[in-house]
């Protein structure tokens, strides 16, 4: 007797530990026909095997591959088509393994090479420009360290990681800048206990002192701020397109160069985004507005999504390949290009550890979208399948 659906189903419902004891006696009787029967029986544990290691790792968008594999279904013989249905059938577990394998044999058949490392992204040094020019650069990998102390300056990184820049002149609001090149995040208190969390390919420009006034300063691609509250210095974020005014408050505020606009997502409190041509917005937490310089439009968003980068996650909601491969091609220090160019415009939800290799990533779009990643040289190549 061949592998039909009702034989697939017993073994994943035996995989997954809820097969019944009449049906186990089924596929007992099934295994015990032929050798080719129990080859596949291990193929697909092997598979399983591989869905739990990713369990703690991924979290994919199955609906989407489970449309995707009943619309392909037919196409495929019965073990490609069991790796597509398997994946289905171990939704609880994951999702990925067995498309991943397929796609591996893929590469093999047409001898693709990797050149570009695939491998965990490695921190850059992030470096302080000083005013009067001078550079001080900050290792990833240390703590309870002082980076330069004299009479004027300390900078220096605390036991639980966070930067401190400290000028001991009273009054002195000479500007310092922070640079997180690719590869890189880092978390900077300012002078008045405000925190913020600087992503990759960031800039953050910054006083050694506020003024009595306000609390200014200027950014540059992404950051997470959490802005100790003070009635009588309201606090303001520069960007090239947006001013944020906020007197207390936690927000995301995305401004990258090659971003059609910039993000603000409020979490906490209140924020006043202000955009060039005078017009400004109130924002309620959860709200994010989005603002290339002259149009704003407000929407409500899934924070914890837009903010799971401070806590070590990729995290895509929706999100078309384009908005992936741009974060991606920031952190792991990749170039990449589209074969097409509708292909940008594939979505994709699903979140994954950012300290896994980038292979691992691709593994996991792959498995629940209609793309393939191909390296050639030193770019990223994103094809169909």
């Amino acid at each position: 007797m061949d592998m039909d659906e009702q034989t697939e189903q017993r073994i994943i419902d035996q995989l997954n530990g809820r097969l019944p004891d009449e049906e186990a006696e089924l596929l007992d009787r099934w295994l015990q026909e032929s050798d080719s029967h129990r080859a596949e029986f291990e193929k697909i544990r092997q598979v399983h095997r591989y869905l739990v290691v990713l369990k703690e790792d991924f979290t994919p968008d199955v609906l989407r591959k489970l449309a995707w594999v009943k619309s392909h279904r037919q196409r495929k013989s019965i073990v490609k088509r069991w790796m597509s249905y398997a994946a289905i059938g171990l939704l609880l577990l994951s999702l990925g393994g067995g498309w991943w394998l397929q796609e591996q044999q893929k590469r093999r058949e047409f001898g693709l090479q990797e050149s570009v490392r695939l491998d965990a992204p490695v921190n850059k040094l992030a470096y302080f420009v000083l005013a009067d020019g001078g550079q001080v650069f900050v290792p990833s990998d240390v703590n309870d360290t002082i980076f330069v102390r004299d009479k004027r300056v300390m900078v220096c990184i605390d036991s639980g990681r966070m930067l401190h820049y400290k000028n001991q002149e009273v009054g002195v609001q000479a500007i310092q800048k922070l640079v997180v090149p690719n590869g890189g995040e880092y978390r900077l208190k300012l002078e008045d206990g405000s925190v913020v969390w600087l992503n990759s390919a960031s800039e953050l420009e910054f006083p050694a002192h506020f003024s009595e006034q306000e609390r200014v300063v200027r950014l540059k691609g992404e950051g997470y701020f959490k802005i100790q509250k003070d009635t009588l210095r309201p606090f303001r974020v520069e960007t090239e397109k947006v001013t944020v005014k906020v007197l207390g408050t936690e927000f995301n505020l995305m401004a990258y160069a090659d971003e059609a606009g910039v993000a603000t997502t409020l979490v906490k409190g209140a924020v006043e985004v202000l955009a060039s041509k005078g017009n400004s917005v109130c924002l309620r937490p959860g709200q994010q507005l989005l603002s290339d310089g002259k149009q704003m439009t407000v929407r409500e968003v899934e924070v914890a999504s837009v903010v799971s980068w401070i806590e070590g996650k990729f995290s895509f909601q929706n999100a078309t390949l384009q908005e992936i491969m741009q974060q991606v091609g920031r952190w792991y220090d990749v170039k990449y290009t589209f074969v097409r160019g509708d292909l940008k415009n594939i979505r994709f939800s699903g979140a994954i550890q950012k300290f896994r290799p980038l292979s691992d990533l691709f593994r996991m779009i792959e498995a629940t979208a209609p793309v393939c990643f191909v390296v050639k040289g030193e770019q990223v190549v994103i094809t169909d399948k």
